[in-house]
């Protein structure tokens, strides 16, 4: 099904409802942040007022690192900032591996949670998440029940609203990858794991919850009620991508005939790129021109704890015609 195309806006002329939603991909969110870097920087050049690249989003949606980095932001935290978090912790928290040996590798996660828990506390300290600026949400999964759990500001209709949750406990639940880190447990829920086991690209996510929102946005922006065409026509999403993966992380040899323990260790390769890349085709599928994604071809494999390949991400984050064309007219409204 492909909806009628809303015309396209010119700059100055309307206020769209603007989305804004991030990939989970582990250390591969280093270049979420640096493409992000470059979409703040050009939005600032449009506008007489440079702001911090979350106020200029009704709504932000992340899942796994990309639910780190939306909370950040949802802070009105500048994007460099979130950058220096990811170069000073991340090669710690993929280095700090269990030390197990022979089979019960197997049997425990492939990372110890400390690094990461001591960076998330460190950067979110106690804040809650009543204290963001821009509303967010940010994916989890239970394995109580298998259940898909949103933590959301306080934008939804009537339902459960828990602005006392800690930013940290909402970071390390959306990144508590199974079979790399343990599940995670907040004050009042226990075993979440990461939301990229359903929503790895929160695209159509962000879309269904700016149907969710009881009020205007903080910004004042009146959110869509439905697809319809008018509605498109005064809704922006932006998807960031944490590299299109050109070259998978493993040989499709050793999995083909494979069996749990040949798999074990690439599942979420899979899944996620796979899951990722669907969902980008039915997001463009139904938004037409109001949807825009931005995810770099990586030409080299990259597993999302292969923290070696963080420095060939800097050179992959620039923004192209297209890209600086969709802001121009969808984002630099204000």
């Amino acid at each position: 099904m492909h909806l009628a195309q809303p015309p396209s806006p010119r700059a100055g002329t309307a206020r769209l409802f603007s989305v804004l939603t991030l990939d989970g991909g582990g250390a591969r969110g280093y270049l979420t942040l640096k493409i992000l870097e470059c979409v703040e920087a050009y939005l600032n050049t449009l506008t007489d007022n440079a702001l911090p690249l979350g106020a200029r989003f009704d709504l932000i949606c992340g899942t796994s690192t990309g639910g780190i980095i939306a909370l950040a932001l949802a802070l009105g935290r500048p994007v460099s900032e979130i950058s220096a978090l990811y170069e000073r912790h991340v090669p710690r928290i993929f280095g700090s591996t269990m030390r197990r040996f022979g089979w019960m590798r197997n049997f425990r996660p492939r990372y110890r949670s400390d690094a990461l828990r001591e960076a998330m506390h460190a950067f979110f300290g106690d804040l809650t998440l009543g204290a963001v600026q821009t509303d967010v949400c940010v994916t989890a999964a239970s394995l109580t029940n298998a259940r898909p759990h949103l933590f959301r500001s306080d934008y939804a209709k009537p339902g459960p609203w828990r602005g006392e949750d800690r930013l940290a406990d909402l970071a390390l639940a959306t990144s508590a990858a199974p079979t790399f880190f343990a599940a995670h447990a907040t004050e009042r829920l226990s075993d979440l794991v990461d939301g990229g086991l359903y929503a790895n690209n929160p695209a159509l996510l962000g879309v269904v919850e700016a149907f969710q929102f009881s009020r205007p946005s903080r910004r004042g922006i009146a959110p869509p009620h439905d697809l319809g065409a008018t509605c498109l026509a005064q809704l922006a999403v932006l998807s960031i991508g944490t590299g299109e993966q050109c070259a998978m992380p493993y040989t499709p040899e050793r999995l083909r005939n494979g069996g749990l323990l040949a798999w074990g260790a690439h599942f979420h390769n899979v899944i996620d790129e796979s899951q990722s890349q669907y969902t980008n085709l039915l997001a463009a599928g139904l938004l037409g021109t109001a949807y825009h994604r931005i995810n770099p071809r990586l030409d080299f494999p990259m597993a999302m704890d292969d923290v070696r390949r963080l420095p060939a991400l800097k050179n992959l984050a620039e923004l192209s015609v297209s890209d600086e064309e969709f802001l121009r007219t969808r984002m630099a409204i204000f």
